[in-house]
């Protein structure tokens, strides 16, 4: 209600609040053993799984409690770029700055599940909602399964995010869970044949399906290290080249259009790829911006900011009245406009820019459901 109020407001802006990084629930003086242990023991009867068991019970409650309630996350991004003692994360970086190789690729923990049983709980607070972002494909794989057996089957699903990502256009989770079973380590030639960028930290056609199914929520990431393959990022940096090389004024904004329109046939392909996997017209109510733009390390040049979400969406527009062929993921115009399911562009924009989060808020944003369990609009497909 509150966000409804103020969306009527030209000069207001409503902020949700969420965290990323679960690690933001231990203290800090216990954060570089946390980074860098290699030999915590993830047993109920350790010592260390007991204190560290206590202070994310006790602070994850402090919060939900914050000002009676008020001010707990929306949902919580439980893995981050490192090792945070819970469960595994995906690789983020081609170097080593985030001292990623502790605990990489591996699945939860028992005190990973404790975590995510105090956030979703009612009897403690506000249920929490969970962001699967940089979480390892063992951890969305376990975190899947989890969903199912103990929440699905005692009839309390919730819907799953994933607030700002791209896509692998890789099938399935087990493509990546066998690589690192056998050793193998992600690096940029992983994608140097790909239009899209393959690494583990990008949706599969799996975790598609689940999130679509549970009735949860896609951000499109607007990254430039995230979502293109070497065959994206040399289309994009040769139209970037002609930008930086062109004198004349007049030109040289022709050209950046000509940049606009590479940027946006890569978030293009995203979208309409995960339109494709789910196969149905309410795949449109799925998708928004997950621009990152408050950590984006590398943000794409032609959108830098929140500032830009217009010529953004002008872009969208243009691209979807006129989509341009992408021979390396074979997507032609009949397939682009076939897959619009009879929507008009304008209507597409209008949900991927904002009436598919403002859908997700009004289902799940709610006393109804975060603290009485109660939302009818709920319908898990699992």
């Amino acid at each position: 209600d509150e966000i409804q109020t103020h969306s009527k407001n030209s000069k207001a802006t409503a902020i949700i609040l969420s965290i990323e990084g679960a690690h933001s629930f231990l203290k800090l003086d216990s954060f570089k053993e946390i980074s860098r242990s290699q030999k915590f023991q993830d047993k109920m009867s350790s010592t260390k799984f007991k204190h560290f068991n206590a202070m994310l019970t006790k602070n994850i409650i402090k919060v939900k409690a914050y000002e009676d309630g008020k001010f707990a996350p929306f949902f919580v991004t439980v893995a981050h770029h490192f090792n945070n003692l819970l469960c595994g994360h995906a690789k983020t970086q081609k170097n080593n700055l985030f001292r990623q190789e502790v605990g990489i690729n591996k699945g939860f923990n028992q005190l990973g599940y404790r975590v995510l049983i105090s956030l979703l709980s009612r009897s403690n607070g506000r249920r929490v909602l969970i962001d699967i972002k940089h979480l390892s494909a063992q951890a969305r794989k376990d975190f899947y399964t989890f969903r199912k057996t103990s929440y699905v089957k005692n009839n309390d699903p919730f819907p799953i995010i994933c607030s700002h990502t791209a896509i692998s256009g890789i099938k399935t989770l087990k493509h990546y869970t066998d690589k690192f079973a056998n050793g193998e380590k992600e690096k940029a030639a992983d994608f140097k044949d790909s239009y899209f960028n393959t690494w583990s930290i990008n949706l599969t056609d799996e975790d598609i399906s689940e999130i679509y199914k549970s009735g949860g929520i896609i951000g499109i990431v607007l990254h430039e290290g995230r979502m293109p393959g070497k065959l994206a990022k040399k289309m994009i940096s040769k139209a970037r080249k002609a930008v930086k090389n062109e004198d004349d004024l007049a030109k040289k904004k022709i050209k950046q259009v000509l940049l606009r329109k590479e940027y946006m046939k890569l978030i293009a392909a995203n979208i309409f790829h995960i339109v494709k996997v789910i196969g149905k017209e309410e795949a449109w109510d799925h998708i928004c911006i997950g621009s990152d733009f408050d950590g984006a390390v590398n943000y794409f040049e032609a959108y830098e900011s929140v500032e830009d979400f217009d010529t953004l969406s002008e872009d969208l527009f243009a691209f979807l009245e006129a989509p341009q062929d992408i021979k390396e993921i074979n997507m032609t115009s009949q397939k682009y406009i076939k897959l619009k399911f009879g929507l008009t562009s304008r209507e597409i924009v209008e949900k991927i820019m904002y009436k598919s989060m403002d859908g997700f808020l009004k289902r799940y944003f709610t006393d109804q459901y975060l603290e009485i369990g109660e939302n009818t609009n709920i319908n898990d497909k699992t």
